[in-house]
């Protein structure tokens, strides 16, 4: 469906292309008409499918739409809860488009809180499962009852490890439990309401399966409800660890889920070494004539997959058997973010939903301002600048289709900082078309045809219009690397928005322009004058408003450093996103009727808590 799509859209293109290049003899305007009709079409269809899913599942930041907040504990006392929630963010939310906020809580700051925005109880589930994963990857050859007799014979009852030696400081081989859901990789078949453990051996209650001889697995009762099957590794000295990946994705192998991941020089050596002295060897006992081992990967202490080894890996490797894409997605998201540097509690320590946050009123005021702004801009431009004016009204829905397009393609949450953020690039647009307008102006008022005026307008206001949206752009890219969750959405609209207007003002608009040209649309540029023509010399009041304002700057800064000299006065200028502060929940004892209700009883209880 998504490839015919797709084709339809290039087919579209390309066919609206040719025709308006042959039928008015412009050749070189091929991919420009062709790109400008596939961006709308791209944006149209994008929005046209989330409509007739469903407009209310545009996802929203916890501000808008509100969304589900868990509390977790850090566990380990010495690890700094502000590194642990750092670690965190890069897991759960690397490049800020959810809008998740991870953050320290607590008198000791030993907690962390984690504000999920307009999600549901099965995303839920699946971020649960990507917190509490610590993220210790290894891989360990299985054990055998042929390779690994010495080990199996020294299995003990009730022991973890094992030991050949008398050394007891390093274990030569261990039990590492194979993940719920996961048993069937490994030939074996779980009754989770029996706890009946078959495949490979009889039907019993195991707690331990050996690898390759399931009838020596030792046979004692456990809970039926949770049921465990643990593979004996065997120690190495390569230690193949999950510090030595260089990266992770997602990816496919016979149509079924994977993940891929690709090692760096010293994790590629290792693996080389270890999987090339495990190659498989002649035993005619077996089917194949040839005995293979297994390579198990292990997450979390948790046996997830276990390949036969039949040749030498070096830089790259699957982990296969994974049932859902969600579930690689999020092993992905864990290998690719690293180990936590400290242990979360198992479960959240508590989970609420909750509405949101800026309260009705606000979001109502803010759309309404936000859509006002827009319409009333679009009005002048076309009164003020006639058909250029229409021409930046086009430019301008451009670039609001394909910027909600982009949202809701990458799934990214619309934040109140987003919306601003777009509002400041709207902003932007209009003042980048002004500046052409005014350039064609000149140029026309100068006595040039139509056609010159629109090529030498755009020519000469392209080097401004490109050097301010590059500054803009590297303060949206700082803002994006050491910003919060809250600035990185503002950032991330803001360098998308910058990256489609450029595209509609120089790209789309010229195209429009010059088309109209061609076609005898555009015969005559008019546009209105408000303030007669200036003739001010600016250059020659530099010095005056240079000092003025380099006065005003130092003057400025001394205003907030004596406002923010001790941190009683800190408190009248910074905010609680800087200071931080209390967090007041109200509980009711009986039910409400609606939002009125709860309005109107906590406007009096501030009442009288002011009065």
């Amino acid at each position: 469906m998504v490839i015919a799509v797709l084709l339809a859209m290039v087919a579209i293109s390309a066919g609206t292309s040719i025709a308006l290049t042959r039928r008015w003899n412009m050749p070189t305007h091929y991919w420009r008409f062709f790109w400008s009709m596939f961006a709308f079409l791209f944006g149209v269809v994008v929005l046209c499918h989330s409509a007739s899913v469903d407009w209310t599942n545009v996802k929203k930041g916890i501000d808008l739409n509100g969304g589900t907040i868990l509390h977790y504990k850090n566990m380990t006392s010495d690890v700094d809860s502000g590194e642990l929630a750092e670690a965190l963010k890069k897991r759960i939310d690397p490049d800020g488009i959810a809008n998740v906020t991870i953050r320290t809580l607590g008198v000791n700051k030993d907690q962390i809180e984690i504000i999920v925005p307009d999600t549901d109880e099965a995303q839920v589930d699946m971020l649960k499962k990507r917190i509490s994963k610590i993220g210790t990857l290894e891989f360990r050859i299985l054990a055998n009852n042929i390779d690994n007799k010495d080990c199996f014979d020294a299995v003990q009852d009730g022991q973890d490890k094992v030991f050949l030696t008398s050394d007891k400081t390093q274990a030569d081989a261990w039990w590492v439990p194979i993940a719920v859901g996961s048993e069937e990789n490994f030939g074996v078949n779980v009754d989770k309401e029996t706890g009946v453990v078959s495949g490979m051996g009889s039907g019993y209650h195991f707690t331990r399966a050996i690898a390759n001889n399931f009838d020596t697995a030792s046979n004692k009762a456990f809970d039926p409800k949770k049921p465990v099957v643990e593979v004996l590794v065997v120690n190495d000295m390569y230690n193949v660890e999950g510090k030595y990946l260089a990266d992770a994705s997602a990816g496919f192998d016979n149509a079924k889920p994977i993940v891929q991941f690709s090692f760096n020089t010293q994790g590629a050596n290792r693996m080389a070494r270890l999987t090339g002295d495990n190659l498989p060897v002649k035993d005619p006992g077996q089917e194949s004539g040839r005995r293979s081992r297994q390579l198990g990967i292990i997450l979390d202490n948790q046996i997830i997959s276990a390949p036969n080894i039949q040749s030498q890996i070096a830089g790259n490797g699957q982990i296969t058997g994974i049932d859902s894409q969600e579930e690689v997605n999020m092993i992905v998201s864990v290998l690719k973010a690293g180990r936590l540097p400290a242990t979360l509690s198992t479960e959240p320590i508590s989970e609420m939903s909750t509405g949101a946050q800026l309260g009705a009123d606000t979001i109502q005021r803010a759309q309404y301002a936000m859509l006002v702004s827009i319409l009333l801009v679009m009005a002048l431009m076309v009164y003020y600048y006639r058909f250029s004016g229409i021409v930046s009204v086009i430019s301008l829905m451009l670039l609001v289709l394909l910027t909600f397009a982009f949202m809701v393609s990458f799934n990214a949450a619309f934040t109140l900082p987003g919306l601003a953020g777009f509002v400041l690039t709207i902003g932007m647009v209009v003042d980048a078309n002004i500046l052409i307008y005014e350039r064609i102006r000149e140029e026309t008022e100068a006595g040039n045809g139509v056609a010159v005026a629109v090529r030498t307008g755009f020519d000469k206001a392209f080097s401004a219009i490109v050097d301010s949206n590059i500054t803009t752009a590297l303060v949206g890219m700082i803002l994006y690397t050491i910003g919060t969750q809250e600035i990185r959405g503002f950032a991330i609209i803001l360098l998308v928005g910058i990256a489609i207007s450029m595209f509609s003002i120089i790209y789309v608009g010229r195209g429009i322009f010059d088309l109209a040209v061609r076609s005898g649309m555009l015969r005559e540029i008019r546009m209105r004058r408000i303030l007669p023509k200036t003739s001010i010399p600016f250059m020659s009041y530099a010095k005056k408003t240079l000092t003025i304002a380099a006065v005003c700057a130092v003057a400025c800064v001394l205003l907030v450093i004596a406002r923010t000299n001790g941190a009683a006065k800190a408190s009248s200028l910074l905010d609680i996103d800087f200071l931080g502060g209390l967090n007041v929940q109200v509980l009711f004892t009986e039910a409400q009727e609606g939002e009125d209700a709860v309005r109107e009883k906590l406007q009096a209880a501030n009442e009288a808590f002011t009065d």
